[in-house]
């Protein structure tokens, strides 16, 4: 294909999305001039290129496009539903033909005589809204000087008809048969005889252009803004450009517009001033008032053009102020011109450099394999280096392929727009987190289920404006668009306030299809129940529609997304509306996995899947138990469903599984949405990077794999699929009891009311230490020959960079030899080792901690298991490994617990949360911990109330200002204290918060100043009551 044509094609898909969207925006909002002069600059574009190119068709469509959205622009014509919706047709029609030429290099054939005329229809509609010029007219052919395009008969000035009439040299083919006989002369007064001519002409405009560029010169304002150029040069431009205004020449227009200024800083303000020399210039050239006003106004149409202009100019002058000294003595560097920052690269290419880092990664992985094998290598520098670069060198070409989520979501105004047009309703879409970022793959995949989400949100979710006016909510009905980054993660949230799902509707669904017996349905909950519309064919639609009712629903949505490793789950309440959570991995070409053997081949589990590792058998305390011929594993006092993973393969019955003796098993605790079930596997290995290649054709129906990879040794292996091997397995895996303990289970411990995983570990002496589980990145072995001291401070080669390690205890020593225990804690970019004699176990305790007054690194002391325990504050050892990391103070004994009181707390970083919640929770404390202030702001909706909420400052979509403002505005927790937590405690900050409505405003890691406010704030409330 032609390479102007392919770039014509590109740009012109882009500008149509955009349009697309921005429309949406108009129509909400009518008076937007940025909105409007934006879509009119875009469709001008669009036609003035058909034009260069010869492509009639499309240059047709888009004209008349512009008519409409010129009137618009010039308040000739108000924006209504019905003009946009013909408009969005032109758009689509225009998209259409874009396929056709890309298809066959040719534009298509076609008849679009009939959208043309709806759009002319539209514009000419204009003069019934138009009140009269003037009182002295008569019927005749409306021509608009300005656009210089004949209209119908209207009212009209007697002078502008008789100057038309006195310009026109003639009948011209632009005359319509059905049209006055005065047609043709109007026409051609307006085309060549508008403007142009009652301004006076070249004549004038070249006196005008004169007066222009000497007046710049001595002008204090705006003298320095042309000081680049002669008055010639400035004469030649601004006669150029008022002969391509006043034309109707609006591409040329633009081009001179651009070389107007020489000098950076010109501002709308100088346009403005701009403006009036002109309009001073133009009287004095004796151009009348209403013909002057009208020419100062054609100046607008180049203002974008000419002010962009002067911050390239801006933009090019700081890229040449930083380059550096030595650059600039050299002629040649002096001489370069500054480009764009930015380039178009074809997606082809991308695909080949991830493809080619991806060989790097797995050769890297070799390299190591071997040096790992040879003693004292000479390799083994370079290798680390090697490895290193390799590491930044991924990330990059990753950063090549994110693309924001808000590109998956271009459409979805539209689409709304649409079906709020033709279901008779009113929508609001409400989209968050736009820029959050995925790669492009995941983001092309995602596309159609957000699509249908959406879609299905309008129509089953958003009741009519009569139901909801009945129902007590506001006419216009909302769906909420929400993404942010979890872990390696993307969730996506689509919620809507609408009419929920009915269980009982769905039960006479249930029973209707055969899918289960009234029996069956009895023991169930509602929220099993909901989840049938996941069942293939399953639709709540009462009848069948271009929107719904077709049996093609929720299963391909959720098939979809579990093809690229996602999860999708659901929570909705009947009369209050529906929320939907999709959870997809931010990339699947390069992921961590856990390598594992079942018989004597390995295999790779997705490391973002695996929440913990248990070792089982008959002698531990771990041991796999039968319940209902189901294996089960009893841990922590939950029952964990288990799979064996030679049992899946076919490698071994159960019965050969059950007669085995004194065998371990490995247990991979794994997560697949709410729900946990355990892998049993012969060996687990290690983690290592692996690539990701898809399966090969003949076994893509084996759901239990997601694709394969290469190891280290050059080894072939299987990538496993949690998904797949849970909808595989029917013996108590899906089971709705394990279902629904599971997720109650994740209700219990998202509350913390009552227990708290801990790890217990040995550190410098027998007495056991212990830290909150979820705040443990991971568990490693180090070789101790590989521990290295730099500046002072013990550091590991880890994952491609240095890793400080920390002692646990001041009087521990690192092994002579083997491996060294290492508990690993990552906040953010940081990750610092903590060495320890022994890990014990993990246990989750009913914590009743006593406080610690002066020891360093320590919260407090618990009973667990048992036994006195020290619990650590990993927030002192992380100030010891990093030095720009925020210190924790140490507690104070003098700050009184707060029994039984229930607390929210607010923080956008899993780590700050799981550091804090032991410690309210040792300070008595019941605690409800969430990741945003939207979580926050459903619980109120749900009706939950709080004695106290902890809130951070910082967070995205809605910031601890913002959330305290809307808790205050409702009357549910009016009431409730309210204390800020943030790293910029400021005084500014602080005035700030108590204005926004905070009780009381804490610097974070202070934690004694934050209990000793928790109590003082219950005090003062419990006093007001």
């Amino acid at each position: 294909m032609d390479d102007l044509l392919n770039e014509f094609l590109t740009e012109t898909a882009e500008s149509i999305d955009v349009v697309d969207v921005e429309l949406v925006k108009l129509e909400q909002d009518p008076n937007n001039k940025e909105v409007l002069d934006n879509i009119f600059r875009l469709v001008h574009t669009i036609k003035g290129t058909c034009g260069f190119l010869g492509l009639p068709r499309l240059e047709s469509v888009a004209h008349s496009s512009e008519n409409v959205l010129g009137k618009f622009r010039d308040g000739e014509l108000e924006v209504s539903e019905h003009a946009v919706t013909v408009i969005l047709e032109s758009l689509d029609r225009i998209k259409e033909i874009l396929a056709g030429l890309e298809a066959t290099e040719e534009e298509p054939e076609g008849d679009d005589s009939e959208l043309i005329g709806r759009l002319d229809a539209i514009a000419e509609g204009a003069l019934a809204q138009q009140p009269d010029p003037e009182p002295d007219t008569i019927e005749g052919e409306i021509v608009d000087p300005g656009l210089g395009r004949p209209l119908k008969p209207g009212e009209v000035s007697l002078a502008e008809l008789e100057a038309a009439f006195e310009n026109a040299p003639g009948p011209e083919e632009l005359a319509e048969p059905d049209m006055p006989t005065s047609e043709p002369a109007a026409a051609s007064a307006s085309q060549e005889g508008g403007l142009f001519d009652r301004i006076g002409g070249e004549d004038t405009l070249a006196v005008a252009a004169h007066l222009i560029a000497q007046r710049l010169e001595t002008d204090e304002k705006l003298a320095k803004f042309f000081a680049g150029t002669t008055v010639e040069q400035r004469k030649g431009r601004f006669m150029g450009l008022m002969l391509a205004l006043f034309k109707d020449d609006l591409d040329a227009a633009d081009n001179v517009g651009r070389q107007l200024v020489t000098v950076a800083g010109f501002a709308d303000a100088n346009f403005d001033q701009l403006l009036t020399l002109i309009k001073s210039v133009l009287e004095e050239c004796q151009v009348n008032g209403d013909t002057c006003d009208e020419a100062v106004m054609t100046f607008e149409l180049v203002r974008e053009a000419v002010v962009t202009a002067a911050k390239a100019i801006a933009k090019a002058e700081t890229n040449k102020a930083g380059t550096s000294q030595g650059a600039q003595q050299q002629s040649g560097a002096r001489e370069q011109k500054k480009v764009t920052q930015s380039i178009r690269v074809s997606v082809d290419l991308l695909e080949d450099l991830m493809n080619m880092v991806s060989e790097l990664v797995l050769t890297r992985n070799q390299l190591l394999q071997i040096t790992r094998n040879m003693e004292n290598s000479e390799l083994g520098v370079p290798l680390q280096r090697l490895s290193q670069c390799t590491t930044e060198l991924q990330e990059n070409v990753m950063k090549t392929r994110m693309q924001p989520i808000g590109n998956a979501w271009a459409k979805l105004p539209r689409i709304v727009r649409d079906l709020t047009v033709e279901l008779d309703k009113k929508i609001d879409l409400d989209m968050r987190g736009a820029d959050t970022e995925l790669d492009r793959q995941v983001l092309e995949l995602i596309k159609d289920p957000l699509t249908h989400m959406v879609r299905n949100s309008a129509d089953h979710g958003i009741e009519t404006p009569a139901e909801r006016m009945a129902a007590g909510k506001p006419e216009n009905g909302t769906i909420i668009l929400n993404a942010y980054h979890e872990g390696g993660h993307i969730i996506i949230e689509i919620k809507d306030d609408g009419r929920g799902i009915s269980a009982a509707k769905l039960s006479n669904k249930i029973l209707e299809k055969g899918l289960a017996t009234q029996a069956e349905l009895s023991d169930m909950s509602d929220a099993q129940i909901q989840k049938f519309i996941f069942h293939p064919g399953f639709s709540t639609a009462e009848k069948i529609t271009s929107v719904s009712g077709r049996g093609v629903g929720m299963d391909v949505v959720r098939s979809n997304i579990e093809k690229i490793g996602g999860t999708i789950d659901m929570n909705s309440v009947e009369g209050k509306g529906s929320t939907f959570q999709i959870k997809i991995p931010l990339t699947l070409a390069i992921v961590a996995g856990l390598i594992v053997k079942a018989e004597e081949e390995r295999y790779a589990i997705p490391q973002i899947s695996v929440l913990e590792l248990v070792r089982a058998s008959q002698n531990s305390e771990h041991k796999i138990e039968t319940i209902k011929d189901t294996p089960v594993l009893r841990l922590r006092n939950r029952l964990l469903p288990l799979v064996y993973l030679n049992e899946i393969l076919g490698f071994m019955t159960r019965d050969e599984i059950d007669a085995r003796e004194n065998v371990d098993d490995f247990i991979v605790v794994t997560q697949v949405g709410t729900f946990t079930f355990g892998i049993v596997v012969d060996q687990v290995f290690d983690t290592e990077e692996i690539v990701v290649k898809p399966v090969a054709p003949i076994l893509k129906d084996l759901e239990i794999y997601s694709g394969n990879t290469i190891l280290g040794d050059g080894s072939v292996i299987m990538i496993l699929d949690p998904n797949g091997i849970a909808s595989l397995a029917n013996s108590g895996v899906g089971d709705h009891e394990h279902e629904e303990a599971a997720a109650e289970d994740l209700v219990k411990r998202s509350v913390g009311d009552e227990k708290e995983s801990m790890l217990v570990f040995r550190a410098g002496s027998e007495n056991p230490k212990a830290v909150p589980l979820a705040l443990v990145a991971r568990l490693e072995e180090v070789e101790v020959d590989t521990i290295e001291l730099s500046d002072g401070k013990h550091m590991v080669q880890y994952r491609g960079a240095l890793m400080p390690l920390i002692m646990a205890h001041p009087e521990m020593k690192f092994r002579e030899e083997g491996r060294q225990p290492v508990l690993v804690f990552t906040d953010r970019e940081y990750t610092m080792g903590l060495a320890v004699d022994e890990i014990l176990d993990i246990v989750e305790e009913e914590l009743t901690i006593k406080l610690a007054s002066n020891k360093s690194g320590v919260v407090g002391s618990a009973i667990i298991n048992g036994k006195a325990s020290e619990v650590i504050d990993v927030s002192y050892y992380l100030g010891l490994a990093f030095a720009d990391w925020l210190r924790s103070r140490d507690l104070s004994e003098d700050v009184a617990p707060s029994a039984g009181a229930k607390v929210l707390l607010i923080d956008d970083s899993d780590f700050f949360r799981n550091m804090l919640r032991p410690v309210l929770t040792v300070a008595g404390y019941r605690v409800r911990a969430v990741s945003s202030a939207a979580a926050a702001l459903a619980l109120m909706e749900e009706g939950e109330m709080f004695d106290l909420i902890i809130s951070d400052i910082e967070m995205p979509d809605m910031n601890g200002f913002d959330f305290a403002k809307e808790v205050k505005k409702d009357s549910r927790w009016s009431d409730t204290a309210l204390v800020a937590l943030s790293s910029l405690a400021t005084e500014r900050d602080i005035n700030r918060g108590h204005e926004a409505g905070f009780d009381d405003y804490i610097a974070k890691f202070d934690k004694e100043t934050l209990l000793r406010s928790l109590a003082q704030q219950l005090k003062i409330k419990g006093d007001a009551a």
